[in-house]
């Protein structure tokens, strides 16, 4: 729940919507937040936020050490976006945490007409990510 935390204090007007496959994480993520979320359990590939004019996606990205999606992290990545775009605004943009930079290329490479820009280069926990902006491409 930490980024919709930060989300949060950063856009207080803003409609903000999560998911995580684990639900201990969410149990402390609704809490954190104080009913200022709407949270589900879901992965990220399949999650429904119940609208389509999502102006903006934040994920910390699994990396593929606890949670191992079939078919690897690029074929994960590219179901994450593609279901970030089926319930997406014109004006839609992510903003994506992950230390396996090759499959998040690919797969917006695969999903096509998508731009996809670096950041930052922050350690997490000592591992060392990136987070990346992905626009539709013009």
């Amino acid at each position: 729940g930490s980024l919709l935390v930060e989300a949060a204090a950063a856009s207080p007007g803003s409609t903000l919507i999560g998911s995580d496959v684990d639900a201990e994480a969410l149990e402390i993520a609704g809490a954190r937040l104080g009913g200022k979320a709407a949270l589900v359990e879901a992965n990220a590939a399949v999650a429904d936020p119940g609208r389509a004019d999502i102006t903006l996606t934040l994920a910390n990205l699994p990396w593929g050490k606890r949670y191992e999606s079939e078919g690897g992290n690029q074929a994960f990545y590219a179901a994450v976006l593609k279901n970030a775009l089926a319930h997406a605004a014109p004006d839609w943009r992510g903003v994506f945490i992950t230390s396996d930079d090759a499959a998040l290329r690919k797969a917006a490479l695969a999903v096509g007409k998508l731009s996809v820009e670096g950041m930052a280069r922050p350690k997490v926990r000592g591992v060392e990510a990136g987070i990346w902006r992905v626009t539709r491409a013009t």
